[in-house]
This record gives structure tokens, sequence and C-alpha cells, in this order.
């Protein structure tokens, strides 16, 4: 993207300064208003980028306390079920096979980009 603004920029420097030469269909005001507007662009990209990052760490952070939470939750019903509570039995036989094929499943790295 830099590449792209430093050659824009120079041909634009190169359009002011042979404006008798120009073809009828050139103007000085449009490629400076269609550079100011992707100048623009680039600045709100760049932006929404960073809030997309800020977005998926709150996303993570969040889902990791959820998992925390649940975790704790089976880990008391697991505990209650041992206590020989009827109740939390069913609830701990009903829970187990979503924790026990969580831990089995191996782990896929992020891709940093």
């Amino acid at each position: 993207m830099a590449a792209l603004r430093l050659l824009v920029d120079s041909e634009i420097t190169l359009i002011k300064q042979h404006t008798a030469h120009l073809p009828a269909y050139l103007g000085v005001s449009s490629c400076n208003d269609d550079s100011n507007q992707y100048n623009q662009c680039e600045e709100v990209s760049e932006e929404l980028e960073q809030l997309q990052n800020k977005l998926e760490d709150a996303r993570v952070f969040f889902g990791n306390r959820v998992m925390q939470q649940t975790r704790a939750f089976f880990h008391h019903a697991a505990s209650a079920a041992e206590s020989e509570n009827i109740a939390y039995k069913k609830l701990f036989k009903d829970l187990r096979p979503h924790y026990i094929e969580v831990r089995n499943t191996p782990i896929r790295l992020l891709k940093i980009k």
C-alpha cells in the first residue's frame, strides 16, 4: 500500500507540473479528489482492522471466561455425583461426553498474519 501511495503521489505531482500537456479527459482537481478519497478509505480501513483485532481479542476473552465457568459447573456436578446425589449423577452423565470429546480434540494453532 505504501508503494502504491508513493507512486500515486509522484504521478499527481507530475500531472500538476505538466497541466498544459494534459489530455482533456484528465484533470488535476479530479486526481486530487480521488487521491484524497483513497487516503480517507485507507485510514478507515486501518481503523477497522484495529477494531477487528480488538473485537477478536474481546471475543476470545469472553469465550475463555464462559468456558471457565462451564468447566467449573462440570467439576461441581462431578463432585456432587461422586457424593451419590441422584440429580447430579444424571447431570454429570449428560455433561461428561462433551468434556471428554473436547479434552481429546487436537489443538489447532492459530495462524499469525
